[in-house]
């Protein structure tokens, strides 16, 4: 586990934590490429985690952070 995801305590999500990932404001869906540049499929990262195509940076929907912050929801 990289550094930030420590930092951030970045963990499996329970009821009790109450959100996840996947309706963070921080997950971002970014663009894999390969050493040449050529794509190769998108995938999420967290912006306060960081954005690197590394999987190290790659998260989970399941999970949630200290950082987590609910998105609005569009339409309701």
């Amino acid at each position: 586990m990289i550094k930030r995801k420590k930092e951030v305590n970045y963990r499996k999500a329970t009821r009790k934590d109450g959100g996840r990932c996947l309706f963070c404001v921080h997950r971002l869906r970014v663009e894999i490429r390969g050493c040449n540049g050529e794509y190769l499929y998108h995938n999420y990262r967290c912006n306060v985690i960081g954005l690197e195509n590394s999987r190290r940076y790659s998260i989970s929907k399941d999970f949630v952070c200290d950082e987590f912050k609910q998105a609005e929801t569009v339409g309701q």
